[in-house]
């Protein structure tokens, strides 16, 4: 709680007033704290015991004791879950008011174990970096990860704003050991034959690590995290007990990213360099018909990845407008700027691979993010003003009252989604309906007291 105290009511609020469901919505806020916070504590239960909720809507707050990590906090809530599906959010996340809908839909009609929205930045008012990260997570959600499900067949749940169904998600148990523990869900419930699908359209905006310090910690844990489940994979593949495609997607999952950086490094960077030098000096570098042939190649598939990240950043204007288009110029400077986004790459996966094999990972670390000023300003309106509103979401109904299955999540996202600027780290949300009910999860954790005192935060939150 130390960690989003300033921005956790925000985002409450906004799941509140402005996500769609199809039926009842229940929050459900899971934190843990080293030490007793009263104030914002006794606001939190305030809000819980409100009866005026915006569209009749309910909150419950649980503190988990012992806590001192995400995955201990939601390993706290699963027993207690009784909704059909659940999401999962963190705290400074601020879905798009259709994001739960499209979820739901894809979910329930492919019958998946779980479907993962994806992420934007929503402060875009945090300078040139917000920006530069708003345009790596479009090309990673809308052009990456989409390549992977198309090679696999599969994807893998990111941590935040995916949708589970809660009877598979509670046959399993986060590890708390673990960087990331959503990546090592991902490759166990792999293994255990469920699948897991992508819906880029489902967007979830969140905050941006306030400094370049705070993104190095940042990528340095997703790094070290995906590096300990590739190093554990051979074992859990030689033991499951599934077709062998499954264990070749799940493989490619995970072992692709180091062969895809070696890739990168080649492509990249060393013939970038190759062929600067044989244009001034033919003398220094007798390149073969080889060599020339894998320039060619190298090039032509640069330039095809160039022009299918512009060509999806225009057709993806729609999402907010004006800002997407200036997304559109992000999405080409980072693509051109590529050799130093692999550099950075390759720096991450050699210190990672060195620190696990020294033994000197460290603990859970929390990354800083700054909460903009004018939400925390409209939080303390919100909580002062009786909201009662009919249920947003009858529109998504059919006659029977149950969601409309023939909505293709493609074609209606970012038609009514809008820009949210709001602040907060969700752990867990209950949405209920009769016939089919959700939980979504909104978490705030604060690492222990060995993990990493420097990552303390005025207004930062989880990753």
């Amino acid at each position: 709680m130390p960690n989003e105290c300033e921005i956790i009511e925000e985002t409450i609020w906004h799941i509140l007033q402005n996500v769609d469901s199809p039926g009842e919505l229940k929050l459900w806020l899971v934190y843990n704290t080293p030490k007793d916070m009263p104030e914002i504590e006794v606001r939190l239960r305030a809000i819980a015991e409100r009866s005026d909720l915006p569209h009749g809507r309910k909150l419950a707050v649980m503190r988990a004791q012992s806590s001192k990590s995400k995955a201990e906090n939601i390993n706290f809530l699963l027993p207690q879950l009784t909704a059909k599906y659940t999401i999962i959010y963190d705290a400074d996340h601020h879905p798009d008011p259709l994001s739960l809908m499209l979820l739901l839909e894809k979910i329930m009609r492919r019958d998946m174990a779980c479907v993962q929205g994806s992420t934007y930045i929503r402060d875009l008012n945090s300078g040139m970096l917000g920006r530069i990260i708003d345009a790596e997570f479009f090309v990673t959600h809308f052009v990456y990860f989409p390549i992977m499900r198309l090679l696999t067949r599969n994807a893998v749940f990111c941590g935040s704003n995916g949708l589970w169904q809660t009877k598979i998600l509670q046959e399993t148990e986060f590890n708390k050991s673990m960087q990331t523990e959503d990546i090592d869900v991902s490759v166990r419930m792999l293994l255990q034959k469920h699948s897991i699908d992508f819906c880029p359209e489902s967007r979830s905006g969140e905050l941006a690590p306030v400094n370049l310090k705070a993104l190095f910690k940042q990528r340095m844990r997703w790094a070290i995290g995906w590096d300990e489940v590739s190093l554990q994979l051979l074992q859990k593949v030689v033991k499951a007990d599934a077709q062998g495609t499954r264990k070749a997607a799940v493989a490619y999952v995970c072992w692709s990213r180091w062969f895809m950086q070696c890739v990168g490094l080649i492509a990249g960077i060393a013939m970038p360099l190759l062929t600067f030098v044989t244009r001034f000096n033919t003398e220094l570098c007798h390149c073969g018909m080889a060599t020339q042939l894998l320039q060619t190649c190298m090039f032509y598939f640069y330039m095809i990845m160039f022009a299918c990240c512009m060509l999806e950043a225009v057709l993806q204007t729609h999402h907010r407008g004006f800002q997407s288009w200036i997304q559109v110029i992000f999405v080409a400077m980072f693509m051109g700027a590529g050799c130093f986004y692999i550099v950075f790459q390759a720096v991450l996966i050699i210190v990672s691979l060195f620190k696990i094999s020294t033994g000197t990972v460290g603990g859970w670390a929390v990354t800083a993010r700054k909460a903009p000023q004018q939400q925390q300003a409209k939080s303390k309106q919100m909580q002062g003003t009786p909201v009662d509103e009919e249920a947003p979401a009858d529109s998504f109904k059919g006659n029977n009252g149950d969601f409309d299955n023939g909505q293709d999540e493609s074609t209606s996202e970012g038609s009514t989604a809008s820009c949210i600027e709001d602040p907060s780290e969700p752990d867990q949300v209950f949405w209920t309906q009769s016939g089919s009910d959700v939980a979504a999860v909104l978490q705030t954790t604060v690492p222990s007291a060995s993990s990493t005192p420097s990552s303390k935060r005025s207004g930062e939150r989880r990753e």
